[in-house]
């Protein structure tokens, strides 16, 4: 688990802590608030075979 500061994007952080993961074996769906789905994650999450789902 990583802590931040309330201050500190959410997003570049998300993928920080998606990064060390790698790439995942078969079909996956990473839940993830709405704060980490801008392009760079849905990026960085499809690179790694994750689909990105977050709430409407």
């Amino acid at each position: 688990m990583t802590l931040t500061p309330g201050h500190w994007g959410d997003a570049p952080w998300g993928r920080r802590l998606l990064e060390p993961f790698g790439p995942v074996s078969g079909p996956s769906q990473l839940i993830a608030d709405r704060a980490y789905e801008g392009d760079a994650m849905r990026a960085l999450a499809a690179e790694l075979g994750w689909e990105l789902v977050t709430p409407p």
